[in-house]
Parts: C-alpha cells; structure tokens; sequence
C-alpha cells in the first residue's frame, strides 16, 4: 500500500490474467469490499488498473515507496 495525502494505492501481484479476473468475481472479494464500503473508509472513485511485469526489480518498488510516505 502506498499512501500520499488522502489518495492511498494498494499493489498486488499475480502470475497470470485468468487469477486476475477471478478476483472481482469472489464471494470473498465481495464480501471484504461490502465491509470496506459500509465503513465510509473507501471515498471518492475506486479504480483498479492492471500492468504486466517481467523480470520485475522488486528493490525499485521499495526505493520508491519509501519516497511516497
């Protein structure tokens, strides 16, 4: 999670795009976001994005998370 000011960024890692889409279809999913929603934690527009990774460099990560707290 990555947090600047009133915007926070969750990052997630998965290994494959079928993983992915399952994701939004999950009772569980679903039911932690019901949680989130009805506790007015989550404002304003949620988004969700996806990025291919290869090779991925995870020390960058923590180099630039570190400059966003």
């Amino acid at each position: 999670m990555i947090r600047r000011g009133r915007e926070v960024q969750v990052i997630t890692f998965w290994d494959n795009q079928e993983d992915i889409d399952s994701v939004a279809e999950s009772p569980t999913y679903q039911a932690v976001l019901r949680r989130l929603l009805g506790t007015n934690i989550l404002v304003g527009e949620q988004t969700v994005r996806t990025y291919s990774a290869h090779l991925f460099d995870f020390s960058l990560l923590e180099r630039n998370i570190g400059d966003c707290a």
